[in-house]
């Protein structure tokens, strides 16, 4: 089902997302359509997107005032993994919640991405209910 603007709009005030305005989420991914998928949806709630290309990219692109990071795991130059293994031996990040974003089964990927230190998983392709829980679940708990 699709919504029209002024539908989800409507339906995030009806929701009270309001946490989610004004927040800063760290998006990661090779891939420049998922990007923009991601950041139109997080848009819409009044998210502040930062965009990374790759792990490196990440890495310049990181400060403190990130809320969250969405993390693909399959990446040229430095994948997800590394890249948040790097990030959790950082000073002031190893409470930073780190979603992994993967075309792999959860129970494939998503046991790696918990031993390598990221905290939950969205599954590729993105379900925006699904994502919009996730992160609520992750910036309301830290």
């Amino acid at each position: 089902m699709v919504m029209n603007i002024k539908s989800i709009k409507e339906h995030i005030e009806k929701k009270n997302y309001k946490i989610l305005n004004g927040c800063k989420i760290l998006i990661v991914d090779d891939n420049f359509v998922n990007r923009i998928v991601l950041k139109d949806i997080l848009n819409m709630y009044g998210v502040e997107v930062i965009e990374a290309e790759d792990g490196l990219d990440a890495l310049k692109k990181l400060s403190k005032d990130i809320d969250l990071i969405i993390m693909d795991c399959q990446m040229p130059k430095m994948d997800g993994y590394e890249t948040t293994m790097k990030i959790r031996e950082m000073d002031g990040f190893k409470d930073l919640p780190i979603l992994a974003l993967t075309a792999s089964t959860k129970e494939f990927g998503g046991e790696r991405a918990l031993q390598v230190g990221m905290n939950g998983f969205l599954q590729k392709p993105i379900n925006s209910d699904e994502l919009i829980h996730t992160i609520l679940k992750f910036l309301t708990k830290y």
